[in-house]
């Protein structure tokens, strides 16, 4: 295939990735991600034309020439990631709207968009018959009997008692297994039968039976013992505040993070049973993904009405273990120089994605007071590389992939990208009366000084701190010439 065919065929994936987009736009649960990646998509695309027309008329023994040629070698980039768009775009397609609706129910949702996914299949099945499906008393009470062998003895011993149970909760939750559980869960720090009793009158219906439940599930974790209390705490707490969802893994290492410690002692990693032991029946693992998860999308929304008064130093925690974990000897050496290296490298030390990814988000809210932990991290130019390359590794594997990330980013870089101004601020201001050559200007390999990526994720308040600092909005560089240009690129106000 001659590299003129080869880049056409690059367009015709892209073309095909928008076509995905447009099912995964109901499935995912990353706006913000979704349009970011189809701008790149479409300015990538317009790139390649120009691509298309530069081969045309390119000088076949020139190096570049040959490394597009490459990309067509059988099963190499342009076949694997076609295979796998095609793949993906069967199983979400319109003629496959049962997977479709299945594998929305993988995803963490917000309200928002699961009413807009379910007012779609509605759509899709309009002429369809319908029948309503709703748990009767008598799956209720089949269910709570399969949980007697996790209630207290006084019940397992006590076959009325049993029966009063299942009434009890059958009666009271109107079909809704969740509630079921809920009310199940309720019962397993009972000790005697008048206490079972008790707690079955007090059982809610109607509307605030659900509130009513995550009310006394929070009651029960305030009321374990103090360890298992402030683990329950932490658990629920990542799980709400994370910014995707986390793997038991990466939840376990997290936990396991010391702050002020330098390295990851394997012996502190907690026991994902005893994890969801602890949280009162609101926390369950999907084994197919091993993900940790809420048991329901309304316990995420009861949980951030409360999460601010229930546990409020959560963000500056997951903050501060992030940073921690960043700020690692074993991190210290900075980039790994192969792949196989960086997948050892990713393999070994799990949360690791994670803390690179998404550290800056948890620290916004927090900036002043990790301040010092983030200069250990940003001044430490083995750290950022580290870092930098784990934060821009995509799915997608080729030979020599490790390396396509921007190598050179320094602390101006780093916060300029999550829009930590005030972060930035104090940092460039601690270091101005340094003999250094660092400055505001500073670009990475890619071209990029710290305006640009500001610019071009949309951070104002960082863009106004870079150019008060001295920064050229003129500057050249980057993927789209100047910091105008890259906030364009964005689809944000210049």
């Amino acid at each position: 295939m001659d590299p003129l065919s080869i880049t056409a065929s690059i367009i015709a994936v892209l073309q095909l990735s928008a076509k995905v987009l447009e099912y995964l736009n109901n499935v995912k649960d990353a706006p913000k991600d979704r349009t970011q990646c189809a701008i790149e998509m479409l300015n990538l695309c317009g790139l390649l034309y120009k691509l298309r027309d530069h081969v045309e008329q390119g000088d076949p023994t020139q190096p570049w020439y040959l490394a597009i040629h490459d990309l067509a070698v059988k099963n190499g980039p342009l076949d694997q990631f076609k295979q796998a768009l095609e793949t993906l775009q069967t199983k979400m397609g319109a003629g496959n709207k049962f997977n479709k609706a299945g594998e929305a129910l993988l995803w963490k949702f917000k309200k928002e968009e699961i009413s807009s996914i379910l007012d779609q299949i509605e759509h899709e099945f309009k002429d369809s018959g319908r029948l309503e499906v709703q748990a009767s008393d008598d799956d209720v009470r089949r269910f709570v009997a399969g949980q007697v062998h996790r209630l207290p003895n006084c019940i397992q011993r006590n076959h009325e008692l049993q029966m009063l149970v299942q009434d009890k909760i059958a009666k009271s939750v109107d079909g809704m297994f969740l509630l079921a559980r809920l009310y199940t869960d309720s019962l397993l720090d009972k000790r005697t039968p008048k206490e079972i009793r008790a707690t079955l009158a007090r059982l809610s219906k109607g509307s605030v039976a659900l509130n009513d439940a995550y009310k006394d599930a929070i009651q029960r974790i305030e009321g374990q013992l103090a360890g298992d209390s402030k683990r329950a705490k932490n658990v629920l707490s990542w799980i709400t505040y994370a910014q995707r969802p986390l793997t038991t893994a990466e939840l376990c290492c997290a936990l396991a993070v010391e702050h002020e410690e330098e390295e990851l002692d394997l012996e502190n990693i907690p026991d994902v049973e005893d994890l969801v032991l602890v949280c009162a029946g609101l926390v369950v693992v999907d084994e197919e993904s091993g993900v940790i998860r809420l048991v329901h999308f309304t316990t995420q929304e009861y949980l951030e009405r409360i999460r601010k008064t229930w546990n409020p130093g959560a963000q500056l925690d997951i903050a501060s273990t992030c940073l921690t974990y960043l700020s690692f000897d074993d991190f210290k050496n900075g980039s790994c120089s192969t792949d196989a290296e960086l997948e050892g490298r990713l393999q070994q030390n799990v949360f690791l994605d994670y803390a690179a990814r998404y550290w800056g988000l948890h620290a916004l809210p927090v900036e002043d007071d990790v301040y010092a932990l983030a200069c250990s991290f940003l001044l430490h130019k083995g750290s950022v590389s580290c870092a930098t390359q784990a934060m821009s590794m995509r799915t997608y594997k080729y030979n020599g992939y490790s390396e396509a990330f921007p190598h050179n980013r320094i602390f101006i870089h780093i916060t300029a990208q999550f829009g930590l101004a005030g972060l930035l601020k104090r940092i460039i201001e601690s270091t101005e009366e340094e003999e250094t050559t660092i400055t505001v200007k500073s670009k990475d390999s890619y071209g990029q000084d710290g305006l640009y990526i500001a610019a071009e994720n949309g951070h104002d308040e960082t863009v106004k701190l870079l150019l008060g600092k001295g920064a050229d909005v003129n500057a050249q560089g980057g993927q789209y010439g100047n910091a105008l240009q890259a906030a364009s690129s964005g689809g944000h106000e210049a």
